[in-house]
């Protein structure tokens, strides 16, 4: 770089100069070594300003800025960029405001002014936005999402990181969707060569056919004079033809395969695609679920212990019992949410394994409604079974007490106080059908069809603020399916629910 800085000099060429010793000055930025970058930067400046180069002059301001800023100069800092600014503004250089709004945001962010800094970083995202420029977008939700986050504005931090995870996302989807085109266009151009080498081959065998033909004429003109010599040249076309056509069908049987190739790899592209999708989807759930969901418990029993632990003597007895009772609660719900978080993902990989086995539906259920009979007595909900002692399914254990569990508990959690869950069957041909009827809350129409879909989000309360999140129904499904059965519900808002399970008999 050096060398290219005398030459500059030399040939006196004052625009090449100063951005060499701009790039200088970045290179000794990048190694920290900040005395030796802003004299670089400094002399880049010099000469802009004296050659009236207006875009080299306020990226020479940015930069001291920029070495003034990890100085914790601010005020150089601010003056060096406000200067910046102007000047970029004064020659429309969009990208040039865009980055300096977001550098005077960060030095009012690290003084800890706040509304200054938000008022910069506003600028510099909207001028993302009008130019399309999703990754300066990505920095800036990331800056609101640390700004946020050193207020202690969690909710608004939370927010931010959501759209910085979402944009990242896109962006990535986005790139994802560039190199499937990009392999589709290689996958034409191929098929396009295939054809045209097919064309040249039709036109040699024409051209074959055509040397064919002149021979035949020739031979026949000297046919009285050299009949032996056509008997040879007759004998001699018909190898080369077969010989052709024995390449040409070849060629074609090659040209085929290599097609019904390229087909197969194009479905197994879309398959991937779909699974990525897929993959996604659960990805959004499963971060969803721990940031928010997993998180508002934590931060309950976090709040209500700490408050115990710093005005224990503040309370009256009654109090720190309520106090205990909300830790317990929030503590239960953590649990019951990370159980079923851990059981989902291992379904996800694979590593359950279903071993079915002949068992009593009866006690299966009594097991479950003994579990969580004591959530059902704090609301005085009466679950009345009627079950007969006789039936046998060919089911999994653990995952029949998972989904039978999860629906008399989400039963539970929805039905008001003094109301009544009745469970039941009926019989299907190979199928038994498990019937679990609440008298509860009831459903949407829209929450119904968002039910046991991953990459739908719900989040409801029970009748006594319970949460849930819907990750216990999609287990549900899942189980059910891995043994054989299916999941059934109809609900109406005010008269409750009524969850089906059919399930293969033991033949």
């Amino acid at each position: 770089m050096q060398e290219a800085i005398h030459m500059s000099e030399k040939h006196g060429d004052a625009s090449m100069l100063a951005s060499q010793i701009n790039t200088m000055g970045q290179i000794y930025s990048a190694q920290n070594k900040l005395t030796e970058a802003a004299t670089y930067f400094k002399k880049s400046l010099e000469i802009n300003r004296k050659n009236n180069n207006y875009f080299g002059t306020a990226i020479a301001l940015y930069n001291i800025g920029g070495i003034e800023h990890k100085l914790k100069n601010y005020t150089k800092a601010l003056e060096y960029n406000q200067e910046s600014l102007r000047l970029s503004t004064k020659i429309n250089d969009r990208i040039g405001v865009l980055m300096v709004n977001k550098s005077i945001g960060l030095i009012y962010k690290e003084q800890n002014r706040i509304d200054s800094a938000l008022y910069y970083y506003k600028k510099s995202f909207d001028l993302a936005k009008e130019l399309n420029l999703k990754n300066e977008k990505l920095d800036i939700y990331n800056k609101y999402y640390e700004l946020y986050k050193t207020t202690g504005q969690l909710n608004k931090s939370l927010n931010y990181l959501e759209k910085f995870v979402l944009l990242k996302d896109s962006i990535y989807n986005e790139n994802r969707s560039q190199q499937i085109a990009e392999m589709q266009t290689k996958y034409n151009s191929e098929k396009k060569e295939k054809e045209n080498e097919l064309l040249r081959k039709n036109s040699e065998i024409q051209n074959l056919a055509i040397a064919k033909q002149t021979n035949l004429r020739n031979s026949f003109i000297a046919l009285s004079i050299l009949i032996i010599l056509i008997a040879i040249i007759l004998h001699s076309r018909y190898k080369i033809r077969k010989d052709a056509n024995d390449k040409l069908y070849q060629k074609n049987k090659l040209i085929e395969e290599q097609k019904e190739e390229l087909l197969l790899k194009n479905d197994k592209l879309t398959e991937q695609y779909n699974q990525v999708k897929v993959l996604n989807a659960t990805k959004d759930k499963f971060f969803k679920i721990i940031s928010h969901d997993l998180k508002s418990p934590f931060n309950s029993i976090l709040g209500f212990a700490d408050l115990l632990k710093s005005h224990y003597f503040s309370f009256d007895d009654l109090k720190r019992i309520e106090m205990i009772d909300d830790i317990n609660k929030s503590s239960q719900l953590a649990y019951e949410l990370l159980i079923n978080l851990l059981t989902w993902s291992q379904t996800q990989t694979g590593e359950i394994k279903i071993n079915k086995e002949p068992l009593v539906l009866k006690e299966l259920v009594e097991t479950c409604t003994k579990l969580y009979g004591q959530n059902a007595v704090a609301k005085n909900i009466y679950i009345d079974v009627h079950i007969p002692n006789d039936i046998i399914l060919t089911i999994d254990k653990n995952a029949a007490l998972i989904f039978i569990g999860n629906l008399i508990n989400n039963a539970i959690k929805f039905t008001l106080e003094g109301g009544l869950i009745s469970i039941k069957t009926t019989d299907n041909e190979n199928f038994i059908r498990l019937h679990i009827i609440d008298n509860g809350v009831g459903m949407t129409p829209e929450i119904l069809d968002s039910l046991f879909q991953i990459d739908k989000t719900i989040t409801t309360q029970g009748t006594k603020n319970e949460k849930g999140t819907g990750l216990g129904l999609i287990l549900c499904k899942e189980f059910a399916e891995k043994n054989g059965g299916k999941i059934e519900v109809s609900s109406k808002v005010g008269a409750g629910s009524e969850f089906i399970i059919s399930l293969p008999k033991h033949i």
